[in-house]
Parts: C-alpha cells; sequence; structure tokens
C-alpha cells in the first residue's frame, strides 16, 4: 500500500503529471487546488485570512479522504504544492495507516518557474480564486489582473514555506522542469513503479 506524493514549486507542471500518473497507475488522486476551488466557489473569501483558512481546511479535507483510503487499504495519489506544516499530519498518516511513502517533487530553475507562474496567472482559463488574494467571487474590476509578486518574494517565501524541500521520509524522486520538453512522464513513471516494486507490470 502506497501514498504516492506529488510535490514541489508552482507551475512545475505537476497537476499534468499527476492526472497522467493517476491513469496510470490505477491510483485514485486527490489534487488539493481541485478542493479549493470547490472551497472558492462554493464559501469565497473576503480577505487573504479567509482565503488562507480555505487553503489550511482544503489540506484537512484532502488528508480526510487519503486517511479513508489508505486505512481500507488502498493506495492513493496526493497532488500539492506541500509546504512544512503539512509533514507532520502526512507522517502521523503514514505512521496510522502503515503506508509507504513515495515522493515525486518538482523544481528546476526558480527564474523560468517564476515567468511560468506570473504567465499562469494572467491565464484567464486559471481560475480566478487562485488569482485574487483579497475577494472572490470579485464584485468590482472584473477580469482585472493583480501586479505579480515580486521574483525575490516568490523565490524566498516558497522556499521559507518547505516547498523545495518537503520530506516526510521513504523514496523522493526529483524532477527537473526547466525544460519541460525534457521531461520523461513514462521514464518517472518506471521509477515509481519500480519503487512500489510492481515493475512493467503494474
Amino acid at each position: 500500500m502506497y501514498l504516492v506524493l506529488i510535490a514541489g514549486l508552482p507551475a512545475t507542471g505537476k497537476s499534468g503529471f499527476a492526472e497522467y500518473a493517476g491513469k496510470a497507475l490505477g491510483l485514485p488522486l486527490i489534487c488539493k487546488d481541485s478542493i479549493k476551488e470547490i472551497l472558492f466557489d462554493r464559501v469565497g473569501f473576503k480577505s487573504h485570512e479567509e482565503k488562507t483558512r480555505l487553503n489550511y481546511a482544503s489540506f484537512d479535507i484532502m488528508l480526510y479522504a487519503a486517511r479513508q483510503m489508505l486505512l481500507r487499504g488502498d493506495s492513493v495519489a496526493l497532488e500539492n504544492n506541500f509546504e512544512h506544516y503539512t509533514e507532520g499530519p502526512l507522517r502521523e498518516l503514514i505512521a496510522a495507516s502503515g503506508c509507504t511513502p513515495i515522493t515525486v517533487r518538482f523544481g528546476g530553475d526558480v527564474a523560468v518557474i517564476y515567468q511560468r507562474y506570473v504567465a499562469r496567472n494572467a491565464d484567464p482559463r486559471r481560475h480566478r480564486g487562485h488569482v485574487l488574494s483579497d475577494r472572490y467571487p470579485e464584485t468590482e474590476n472584473i477580469g482585472h489582473i493583480p501586479p505579480p509578486i515580486s521574483f525575490e518574494r516568490f523565490r524566498d517565501d516558497f522556499r521559507a514555506r518547505g516547498m523545495s524541500d518537503f520530506d516526510v521520509g521513504g523514496d523522493c524522486i526529483d524532477v527537473d522542469t526547466t525544460d519541460f520538453s525534457k521531461v520523461d512522464y513514462d521514464a518517472i513513471l518506471g521509477q515509481v513503479r519500480a519503487l512500489m516494486g510492481k515493475g512493467d507490470g503494474l
């Protein structure tokens, strides 16, 4: 029984890989951003503090769902920008369920990733709840794109929050997505399969 954790910085391609891996490995997949979007639409927020509470709530929901699957003996994959505060609860879950954690951690050149992050927030397909920080649904300046955070804040804040070195024990596969054209999903899946001890037959 395995807990596959797909972690790393924002805008590194985690979600795309998670969808691919979940199908290829036959694992239920829980993405924290998907839970956040439901909460954004159902509850909304009127301040940065309220948005932060929804962020914590979405992790709690993710953890609860994963716990139910693991305690019944099912493996599961979780995708998120896991931070240091998530490590303790996840380690408790691993101990309680007896599962084996495998982390696939995405990163790369932070300057390149920052440019992707800025471009993603300006993309009209991006859920507005992720783009806005003070209020959603928005009531004025509909469609406005807030100024991006600085590169220095992106680099330092996300590093301080632990997204780059998230670790709950077990094996970790580091993936450099500086150049997406050089990222081989199937090769990464091969490493995950090998760690799961099922080889090409998974």
